[in-house]
């Protein structure tokens, strides 16, 4: 037996590569650099730009219900992108 402590990530799941990048999109923290090495390793499937904001649909439907409406614009951004 291993003493110590743990952490579980409640979060955790194995998902297409696009969806964790189009997550990670959201973060302003993240240089611009990372994804053009990423892209430079494994490119992206064509359209991905096209699909971007239907994936991150969901985690700002999410961030709305744990961080309030802030980012209801920009769900309507995204919705009105589609003609809803």
């Amino acid at each position: 037996m291993i003493d110590g402590r743990w952490l579980v990530d409640p979060a955790v799941s194995y998902a297409d590569r696009e969806l964790d990048l189009a997550y990670m999109r959201l973060s302003s923290d993240l240089p611009a650099e990372l994804f053009d090495a990423y892209e430079a390793e494994w490119p992206l499937d064509p359209g991905f730009d096209d699909r971007l904001p239907a994936l991150q649909l969901h985690k700002l439907l999410i961030n709305v219900r744990h961080f309030g409406s802030c980012f209801l614009p920009r769900i309507e951004v995204t919705l009105d992108g589609y003609g809803w």
